[in-house]
């Protein structure tokens, strides 16, 4: 079994109607990892055993909310690079 640290995470999306189940765990999950971490949508899928589709859906609904915010980077040449992700304890009105 693997260790986990005690993390203090925000209840507040935890009772937001306006958001599912679903939403509502993968929020819970994305909080408790340290603002250092990096993941791809593939990575996620993998260890929490949710199709890529499904998880796609679900993170249009947390940005949709206001608690998930992406931003497209570029390459140096100036091609599409990654998307990185800021997710929120509250919802943000310009997400």
């Amino acid at each position: 079994m693997e260790n986990y640290d005690v993390v203090e995470i925000s209840t507040y999306h935890l009772l937001d109607n306006r958001l599912s189940l679903k939403a509502r765990g993968l929020l819970s999950l994305l909080l408790c990892y340290p603002d250092s971490w990096e993941q791809s949508i593939e990575g996620i899928a993998k260890f929490s055993a949710t199709g890529i589709d499904k998880l796609k859906s679900t993170i249009n609904e947390l940005s949709k909310a206001g608690y998930l915010h992406r931003e497209r980077t570029r390459n140096a040449n100036g091609s599409f690079g990654g998307i990185i992700y800021t997710i929120y304890s509250y919802p943000q009105e310009d997400s």
